[in-house]
């Protein structure tokens, strides 16, 4: 009983306790001369072997953090820390103007 007991709690941990990474990527087509971003769980190298770039088309890692949880059920990558770090001191600088 506890031998099951252990590995149902290893499972469950292994899924509450989950992390990735977020990857903001850059991709740039040197012939047309654009370039798009995005999101993505995966670094500029594994990206690259996965889908495939044209030969004019480079791709560059821009920027990256830490997310908690899990990526399944096509649950929406997290925001960046940055960006809530930076909302946070406006909504704190705008409190303390307004009184």
């Amino acid at each position: 009983m506890k031998q099951i007991f252990l590995m149902a709690f290893i499972f469950y941990s292994q899924l509450l306790f989950g992390e990735y990474r977020v990857f903001v990527l850059k991709i740039e087509n040197s012939k047309n001369q654009t370039s798009k971003i995005i999101k993505s769980t995966l670094d500029p190298q594994q990206y690259k072997s996965i889908y495939l770039l044209n030969s004019d088309e480079t791709i560059t890692y821009v920027d990256t953090w830490r997310c908690l949880g899990a990526t399944r059920d096509f649950t929406p990558l997290c925001r960046s820390p940055k960006n809530q770090k930076q909302i946070q001191q406006t909504d704190s600088q705008n409190v303390q103007n307004k009184s």
